[in-house]
C-alpha cells in the first residue's frame, strides 16, 4: 500500500498560495484622457453598462485620469449600474490627479441600483493627490434604495495631504424611498488628515422624500479629521426634506472627531425646508440636537 506523504514545508507552501491577495491592475506614471459625448448608458436587470473610467481595486501612482461627460445619460434599473465617470473604489491613489467634468447630464436609478457620472473612490486610500469634479446642469434622480451621483464619493477612505474641489451649476438632486442622491463630497467615516475638502453650490436643488437623502454639500460624518479644511459655499439654493429624510447642502459632520482643522461655510439666498421628522441643512452640522 503507498503511503501519502505531506511534508510541513508543502502545506506553509499551499497556504500561502490560498492566502496570497488578489491581483490589482497597476497604472504608474501614466495619463488616461476619456470624453463621452451624446452618450446613453442603460442597464437593467443586474447589469453593468460603462463609457466613463473603471479602475475599482487598482494602484494608481504618479499618473493623471480626466473624464468628461457632455449630453450623457445614465440609467439603471433593478440592481443595475450605469457609470459615465470615474469609478475608483477600493483603490490605492497616491501623487495623482483625477479630473472629472458634467455638462448637461441625466443619472436615473431605481431600484437598488447606482448610477455614476461623478468621481466613485469609496473604501481607497488617497494620499498627496487632488480629485477634482464639477456639475454643470445636472439632473440625479434616485428611487426605490438606489443611488445617483455626480459628485466626489470617498466613504470609508483614508485621505492624507489630499485635495478635494467640487462644483455645482444649476444642479438638481432628487431622492425618493430610501435613496441617495448626491451632487457634493461625501467623505463619511474617512480619515482625513492634511487635506483640503471645497465645495461650492450654485442655484442647487436638494429635495429628499421617504428616507432619503440629497446632499450637495460636503458630509463627514463618523469621520476624523486632522490639520485639515473643509470650506463650503452656498447661493440660490433650496433645500426641502420630507418625511424622515435629509437635505443638505452645508457641512454635515456629526458624531467627528476633529483635530486642529477649520471649518468655513457661507451662505447667500439659501431656503430650507423641513417636514415631518426631517432635516434640511445649509450651515454647520457637528451634532443632532
Amino acid at each position: 500500500m503507498k503511503k501519502l506523504i505531506i511534508t510541513g514545508a508543502a502545506i506553509v507552501f499551499a497556504t500561502s498560495l490560498m492566502a496570497l491577495p488578489p491581483k490589482r491592475t497597476e497604472v504608474s506614471d501614466s495619463t488616461i484622457i476619456n470624453a463621452n459625448t451624446g452618450v446613453n448608458n442603460k442597464a437593467t436587470n443586474y447589469s453593468k453598462t460603462n463609457s466613463g473610467i473603471s479602475a475599482a481595486g487598482s494602484e494608481i501612482k504618479g499618473s493623471t485620469i480626466g473624464n468628461a461627460n457632455m449630453n450623457v445619460n445614465n440609467d439603471a434599473e433593478n440592481f443595475s449600474t450605469a457609470n459615465s465617470g470615474v469609478s475608483a473604489n477600493h483603490s490605492r491613489i497616491k501623487d495623482s490627479t483625477i479630473g472629472n467634468a458634467n455638462m448637461n447630464v441625466n443619472n436615473t436609478a431605481k431600484n437598488l441600483s447606482t448610477a455614476n457620472s461623478g468621481v466613485s473612490a469609496n473604501m481607497s486610500s488617497v494620499k498627496n493627490s487632488t480629485i477634482m469634479s464639477g456639475n454643470a446642469n445636472v439632473n440625479n434622480y434616485a428611487k426605490d434604495l438606489s443611488k445617483a451621483n455626480s459628485g466626489v464619493s470617498a466613504n470609508l477612505s483614508r485621505i492624507k495631504d489630499s485635495k478635494i474641489n467640487n462644483l455645482n451649476t444649476n444642479v438638481n438632486n432628487i431622492a425618493l424611498d430610501r435613496s441617495k442622491a448626491i451632487s457634493g463630497v461625501d467623505v463619511n467615516g474617512s480619515e482625513v488628515k492634511g487635506s483640503q475638502l471645497n465645495n461650492i453650490n450654485n442655484r442647487v436643488n436638494n429635495i429628499a422624500a421617504d428616507r432619503s437623502s440629497a446632499k450637495s454639500g460636503i458630509s463627514a460624518n463618523n469621520s476624523s479629521i486632522k490639520d485639515s479644511s473643509l470650506n463650503n459655499a452656498n447661493a440660490n439654493v433650496t433645500n426641502m426634506a420630507i418625511g424622515k429624510s435629509k437635505a443638505n447642502s452645508g457641512i454635515s459632520a456629526d458624531n467627528v472627531r476633529m483635530r486642529n482643522s477649520k471649518v468655513y461655510n457661507y451662505n447667500n439666498r439659501v431656503n430650507n425646508t423641513a417636514i415631518n421628522k426631517s432635516e434640511s441643512n445649509s450651515g454647520v452640522n457637528l451634532g443632532n440636537d
